[in-house]
């Protein structure tokens, strides 16, 4: 028993010492590349502006949207406390639900997009 685990160790070991030669024998294949490269890769001012004037515009859209998105949940949620303000009776069933956890899911499909 003790030698097939003895063997299983060797193995994982060999196992790791190949994976290693390969990661090493990929990083120096892609120094050599960047070397190669290099020379032609420039990044102007230009180029930083543009890209950050897109990740503002990202980030814009990104806060309207969860805006959008938090206005529709407060209404689904709004309208469901409405609705278990009207019908008492049903109030056990829902809490049983949110023990589930199926209720929140519910809540965050009526608030996606149509």
């Amino acid at each position: 028993m003790d030698e097939l685990r003895l063997r299983e160790i060797e193995r994982k070991v060999q196992f790791l010492e190949t994976k290693k030669f390969i990661a090493e024998e990929q990083v120096r294949i892609l120094r050599h590349e960047l070397r190669r490269i290099k020379p032609s890769v420039q990044v102007t001012q230009a180029d930083l502006t543009v890209a950050k004037e897109g990740l503002v515009k990202q980030r814009q859209e990104h806060i309207r949207l969860a805006e959008v998105y938090r206005k529709r949940l407060n209404v689904i949620l709004a309208e469901r406390q409405e609705k278990e303000g009207r019908r008492q009776p049903c109030r056990a069933r829902e809490q049983g639900r949110a023990r589930d956890g199926q209720a929140e899911p519910e809540i965050l499909r009526a608030a996606q997009p149509r």
